[in-house]
């Protein structure tokens, strides 16, 4: 499979997770498309902007987003949240080594 294609399939499947994300916290969760798509957009700029440094700095990230979904009672959609950013984080450590 060439270089591209490869790219390709991770994008696709990061736009995936982010469509599956929005639906899911729409229709099941019933969370405002506004808030859902602007924490969508919060968690990847983070990724975007951590995605060099070292794996201990993502995991106290996530951890500080799973109290803040346990104190405000949305535990799913962070849930979500952090797949999303673990995909975002994975995509982009593909993208850099590819």
């Amino acid at each position: 499979m060439k270089e591209n294609q490869k790219q390709l399939i991770m994008s696709v499947i990061a736009l995936a997770a982010c469509a599956a994300m929005i639906v899911i916290s729409m229709f099941v969760l019933k969370i405002p498309v506004v808030a859902v798509c602007v924490i969508l957009l919060l968690n990847v700029g983070i990724a975007c902007c951590l995605h060099h440094e070292p794996v201990w700095l993502h995991g106290v990230l996530l951890i500080a987003e799973l109290v803040a979904g346990i104190l405000c009672k949305k535990i799913v959609f962070i849930l979500l949240c952090i797949v999303i950013y673990v995909v975002a984080i994975l995509v982009l450590k593909y993208k850099k080594e590819a």
